[in-house]
């Protein structure tokens, strides 16, 4: 790749710039603008919600991925977190005790 500024380093794509982002100075773009060159000569790709440009298909695809976990969520919470193993991450609060560490510290619990 080349711009105006000479040869493209590296293209990054932070793709979950609506959570704060993967890399250090990340900053959103739009679809109008999606990307900038940073001080390091690298472009940058930066647009939140990406799945939004294909919302229809995105929800079917979130929801097949995610309905198993639901309904075994709902039928039996801990059967779903012993069977699920992915979940445990997930749960932030069970049975009035919060799970994650991050979460407690927030809320100044121990």
């Amino acid at each position: 790749l080349k711009a105006a500024s000479g040869t493209v380093k590296k293209v990054m794509m932070d793709i979950s710039i609506d959570q704060g982002g993967n890399f250090p100075g990340s900053r959103p773009t739009s679809y109008y603008d999606p990307v900038y060159r940073d001080g390091n000569g690298n472009v940058r790709f930066c647009v939140p919600n990406i799945p939004a440009l294909a919302g229809r298909f995105a929800t079917l695809a979130l929801d097949e991925v995610s309905l198993p976990y639901t309904r075994a969520m709902a039928h039996d919470l801990e059967k779903a977190l012993r069977q699920y193993a992915e979940l445990a991450g997930a749960v932030n609060v069970l049975q009035g005790d919060i799970l994650l560490a991050a979460v407690r510290e927030v809320h100044k619990k121990s």
